[in-house]
């Protein structure tokens, strides 16, 4: 699996910006998998509830801001560290009806370099 943070920015009047950290999860495509289901764990367990995802990928929103721009991504670094090891997701293949591959191996949310879209 491959992780990535991706920053987006929006210009704003007077010299604002609103940005937002996304934190990207993907996976090699399994063979003939009709869907994937995500499970999320934490510290205290894993959730029972599980998302159908259509494609070998997610996207995760992770830290967000609005703020000067000369300020730039204003307390970013922060607001992932609070995320970093708290989230985990496993992933399977679904294969058909009642039809699944075995579950992967639990994959962390944690910071990694950002590619990042500067604000203009």
């Amino acid at each position: 699996m491959r992780t990535t943070l991706l920053d987006t920015v929006t210009t704003l009047p007077n010299g604002q910006i609103a940005w937002s950290t996304y934190w990207r999860l993907c996976w090699e495509p399994y063979p003939g998998a009709q869907a994937y289901e995500m499970q999320t764990a934490t510290d205290e367990g894993i959730s029972p509830k599980l998302r159908r995802l259509p494609a070998a990928c997610y996207r995760l929103q992770v830290a967000a801001g609005r703020n000067a721009k000369s300020q730039g991504f204003l307390n970013r670094k922060q607001l992932l560290d609070l995320q970093a090891g708290q989230l985990s997701f496993r992933i399977r293949a679904v294969l058909g009806p009642n039809q699944f591959s075995a579950w992967s191996a639990p994959t962390r949310l944690e910071p990694a370099t950002a590619a990042a879209a500067a604000p203009n």
